[in-house]
């Protein structure tokens, strides 16, 4: 049960270590941009806020969606920075919400915490 929660605190310092990058070296865009980039804080945070609240630890669910939302966040940052394309992070953020619904949904059915849960599936056909 350790190695999930070192990984999710590794996630949680390299997506604040690239909020902080980004934000200090393209703030413009990050400025011109912000209510994205607060939609997928709050994607990060929603959920995670709710398992502490209903398990009273930090969930690891490490879902696909959350994997595929990180993935195309991170593509999508290449034309933002490199060309001034926005139209890809806000797709990336759709598939943050979609993403963090599904983690909320976990939450919810789950009656204990569980790691590495793939997704809401898994979840309910494991019950």
């Amino acid at each position: 049960m350790h190695i999930p929660k070192l990984d999710t605190w590794a996630d949680l310092a390299t997506y604040l270590s690239i909020g902080f990058g980004t934000w200090w070296l393209w703030s413009e865009i990050v400025h011109r941009e912000d209510i994205y980039l607060y939609m997928i804080i709050a994607c990060y945070l929603i959920p995670a806020s709710l398992g502490v609240i209903k398990f009273g630890v930090y969930p690891s669910y490490h879902t696909w969606g959350v994997k595929i939302a990180a993935v195309s966040l991170g593509a999508s940052l290449y034309p933002l920075f490199l060309a001034d394309i926005a139209w890809p992070l806000r797709v990336s953020v759709f598939v943050y919400v979609v993403a963090a619904l599904e983690e909320v949904a976990i939450t919810l059915c789950l009656s204990k915490p569980q790691s590495n849960v793939g997704t809401i599936w898994h979840v309910l056909h494991k019950q």
